[in-house]
């Protein structure tokens, strides 16, 4: 439903929006309630020549405590329309009921909506929403899940609440979430969202790696976490699988704006930076309010010496989104420093000690350290390396292959840092930072 939102109100051509949506066709339909009758229209539509197929209709009884039989009704219709051969277990899928009680569902839909709003006062309502839709109906399994996923994100970035405290909170609502599921229809998609914790918060390499073996030929279609198909694989190295993970992840769903981010950084990790550039240039314009897209670029575009769009990319990030968690602060800096702005540098810096001062998550440690190496203080660099250590922070994670730490490989400091971490993988070549 996410993917095809965006074009409910879209002008643009049948045949744009399906090539956007990597499909070969697209089902248009109407809903019409009269009473207590429903009824349900829909067409199959080749986009390439604008032949509308033969029509398929659902008439039936409008019964809101039957919300749900109805959606599975009009699925069928469409199956059938497609003229699709579906397995019994898709077809269980399809007919599934998630909770009995709507108003349980409603708070549910309402809290992702708020989730997927990623901000500080979205994460809140979401947890409240969420929250309520297990109060009204506790073996509802979903809502568990996206309240595990608050607790993790929120620990992890925003600085909503103490990495501590927030996975020591998401291991409570997995362990409900797996006792619940009594049926383990969503049971990898909690077990998927578990390991993202398990790599961030505890840094659980051993464990994650045997995973990541058993399923990194399906990746994000057999586990439903990017953090075994991709985040997992690039931080340990392993680019070629992560792009193709990413591959995977576009084909699956070509209207996530953070999948073409995530393929421009494999590019540049691969040394194929005017592939990357190419990639953001397309991509900048159609994802120029996607968050993540937004963040990740903005970094990308610094990694390759490009300052210009680094800074645009910067403007619409503080315009589009109020949230300042670390990240968007050290980023501020970089961009104060490089326009040689002494009195921008010390006010990120002295928010950065702050967040630092204050045990905020987002990892403020780990952006004073980067910091440092970009300005080349290689002594400063290692003090708050060692803090962003000893808080456990989650951005930890990308000290294999944080570009800016590339010449400090060879540093005994470094060594000792990361065999501390205890990545299972023999440290990368030392190299020189070139943007």
């Amino acid at each position: 439903f996410h993917a095809v939102l965006p074009y409910f109100a879209s002008e643009l051509p049948l045949e744009k929006i399906a090539q956007q949506l990597n499909v070969n066709y697209l089902v248009e339909g109407n809903f019409q309630i009269s009473g207590n009758k429903v009824k349900v229209n829909m067409q199959l539509i080749d986009p390439s020549n604008l032949y509308k197929s033969s029509v398929s209709q659902y008439f039936g009884e409008w019964n809101e405590d039957e919300l749900f039989s109805v959606q599975a009704k009009i699925a069928e219709g469409v199956i059938e329309l497609l003229n699709l051969q579906i397995t019994d277990s898709e077809i269980q899928e399809v007919s599934r009921i998630p909770t009995s009680n709507n108003e349980s569902y409603d708070y549910f839909l309402q809290g992702q909506y708020q989730f997927m709003r990623f901000s500080k006062e979205g994460i809140e309502n979401a947890r409240v929403l969420f929250s309520k839709a297990i109060e009204l109906d506790s073996s509802f399994i979903e809502p568990y899940i996206g309240l595990a996923d608050i607790w993790i994100m929120s620990g992890a970035m925003w600085g909503v609440n103490k990495e501590k405290v927030a996975w020591t909170n998401a291991k409570t609502i997995f362990a409900k979430a797996l006792d619940k599921d009594v049926n383990k229809i969503y049971h990898k998609t909690i077990i998927g969202t578990r390991l993202r914790g398990q790599f961030y918060y505890s840094w659980d390499f051993q464990n994650i790696e045997k995973y990541f073996q058993k399923y990194h030929q399906g990746g994000v279609i057999e586990l439903k976490s990017m953090v075994i198909g991709f985040d997992y694989a690039r931080k340990t190295g392993r680019f070629i699988e992560a792009l193709n993970f990413t591959e995977i992840a576009l084909k699956k769903d070509p209207t996530i704006g953070s999948y073409y981010a995530h393929k421009a950084f494999m590019f540049y990790f691969l040394g194929r930076s005017q592939e990357a550039k190419n990639i953001l240039n397309s991509s900048d314009q159609l994802f120029n309010t996607d968050f993540f897209y937004l963040i990740e670029s903005t970094q990308i575009y610094y990694y390759l010496g490009d300052f210009n769009m680094f800074s645009r990319q910067l403007d619409k990030l503080l315009k589009i989104f109020p949230d300042r968690p670390p990240l968007i602060k050290w980023l501020s800096l970089i961009r104060s420093v490089t326009n040689d702005n002494s009195a921008g540098n010390e006010k990120y810096l002295n928010l950065l000690l702050q967040d630092y001062q204050n045990e905020n998550s987002g990892s403020p440690a780990w952006f004073l350290a980067l910091y440092y190496a970009h300005i080349g203080d290689d002594d400063k660099t290692f003090e708050w390396l060692q803090k962003s250590y000893e808080a456990h922070e989650v951005e930890m994670t990308w000290l294999k292959e944080e570009p800016l730490l590339r010449p400090l490989r060879s540093d005994p400091r470094y060594i000792d840092l990361y065999d501390k971490v205890g990545f299972p993988f023999p440290i990368s070549p030392t190299t020189e930072f070139k943007p």
